[in-house]
């Protein structure tokens, strides 16, 4: 039973540096292909680092008007940022509310439903601000 019990641990062992090669395998592929990715889509695509949340704030502060959460949505699929979410309209939404209940927060909403970045420009501020 000795006996069988090495030859397992060696065949784990084995199996487990194998595993941990194809991991880095992986990791150098996955970087050469961000690398490509950068360089196909220019600077307008973010570091994979960066958050969904991170990504929404940056495309409303470079935009000179309200956006739509359609348009977000579009802009977000535009820059590559991957989602896990089925309907990924709909959890983006649901973190523009969560983004604008939040103290510190500058996203808001205007009348008609737009969403922007409070002191990216003087135009988006509305008399009535819409951040119920």
């Amino acid at each position: 039973m000795t006996e069988s019990y090495q030859l397992l641990r060696q065949a784990r062992d084995l199996l487990q540096e194998e595993v941990r090669q194809l991991q880095e395998t992986i990791e150098s592929k996955q970087a050469k292909l961000d690398q490509l990715n950068r360089l196909v889509h220019g600077s307008a695509t973010p570091s994979p680092k960066l958050t969904i949340s991170e990504v929404i704030i940056q495309i409303l502060q470079d935009s000179p008007t309200p956006l739509s959460a359609k348009e977000i949505c579009s802009k977000v699929r535009e820059m590559g940022v991957r989602q896990k979410a089925t309907n990924p309209h709909n959890s983006i939404l649901a973190l523009l509310h969560h983004l604008k209940k939040h103290p510190d927060s500058q996203v808001c909403q205007d009348q008609d439903k737009r969403w922007y970045w409070k002191g990216a420009a003087s135009d988006h501020q509305s008399p009535t601000d819409a951040n119920d």
